[in-house]
């Protein structure tokens, strides 16, 4: 907010909190439109690296925020507008894995579309047409192999770097980014706690 944003100084000696965290400035970097910047913070006592947007773990279940209100899920575990909207764990699960995929790629390649015509006219048979459900329009269809899709993004947990951040923005001045990272990888930590998806991963820079 306007007044109370402050710049973090380049030496992360110069903070008051320079006892218990180190940090690292990863930006900003010219997207065009706007600027991309990271910060990197190693809580030294807990050995704990903390991260934004860079370094990213999917989990196989939803995260729990996601079940305060897991309609959207629900909605998208769904093969078609014809299809009720049902609360079961099997369908919380399959909205997550799907929407995972929706958030990394934005149209995954195991995801097709329907024509503007045939949504209208499946609305017809749609069981729920709520402003919440879209008024019953349902545009895309999932192939058979989509699970699949979800498994190799997720990678048994494995951590790694979203793929539009790869090829949309870190892309655009990779040194910047390496000396970044080298200097993130000389710290000492256990666990990386990320501000998306999963967190408290156990791993260490080596």
């Amino acid at each position: 907010p306007w007044g109370r944003t402050s710049l973090l100084p380049e030496d992360s000696s110069q903070v008051p909190f320079a006892d218990q965290f180190d940090y690292a400035v990863l930006g900003s970097i010219e997207l065009g439109l706007g600027k991309f910047a990271e910060v990197a913070l190693l809580d030294k006592r807990s050995q704990t690296l903390l991260v934004t947007d860079t370094i990213v773990s999917v989990p196989e279940k939803p995260p729990e925020i996601l079940l305060i209100d897991p309609y959207p899920l629900l909605f998208h575990a769904r093969d078609g507008a014809d299809e009720p909207i049902v609360d079961t764990e099997v369908n919380r699960v399959r909205g997550w894995q799907r929407t995972a995929l929706f958030l990394f790629y934005f149209r995954p390649q195991v995801l097709e579309t329907v024509s503007f015509f045939q949504a209208l006219l499946n609305i017809a048979k749609a069981p729920e047409r709520s402003r919440k459900a879209f008024f019953g329009i349902f545009p895309f269809r999932w192939k058979y192999n989509w699970y699949q899709s979800f498994e190799v993004l997720r990678g048994n947990g494995r951590i790694f770097v979203a793929p539009i951040l790869q090829m949309l923005i870190l892309n655009r001045d990779p040194q910047k980014v390496i000396a970044w990272a080298n200097q993130v990888a000389s710290w000492n930590f256990v666990r990386i706690v990320p501000c998306h998806f999963d967190n408290e991963i156990a791993a260490t820079p080596t």
